[in-house]
């Protein structure tokens, strides 16, 4: 299956959320996933394919907004059998 996660960082440091979806990746992985992290800030882990999302981070009303229409833009240019966002975002299915 291929399988977009989208969070606004991907750090198996990071707390909550971030280690949340590094874990899940790296399971879906596991199991011969074609996964496939969309995140504004990440970093890289083997397996799984990182797509960085730039975006300003001055004030968070515009960063979240230009977040949503970018990784919109993304998922158009793909076919994920299925998307999941842990941020903000426009385009997901769960």
């Amino acid at each position: 299956m291929r399988i977009a996660l989208i969070v606004e960082r991907f750090d198996q440091a990071g707390g909550g959320v971030e280690h949340l979806v590094w874990q899940l990746a790296r399971s879906f992985r596991a199991h011969g996933d074609d996964v496939h992290v969309i995140a504004r800030e990440g970093v890289d882990e083997e397996g799984i394919v990182l797509h960085r999302v730039p975006v300003s981070t001055l004030w968070q009303p515009w960063r979240i907004w230009q977040f949503s229409r970018r990784v919109s833009k993304l998922l158009a240019r793909n076919d994920f059998d299925v998307v999941h966002g842990f941020a903000l975002t426009q385009s997901q299915d769960i």
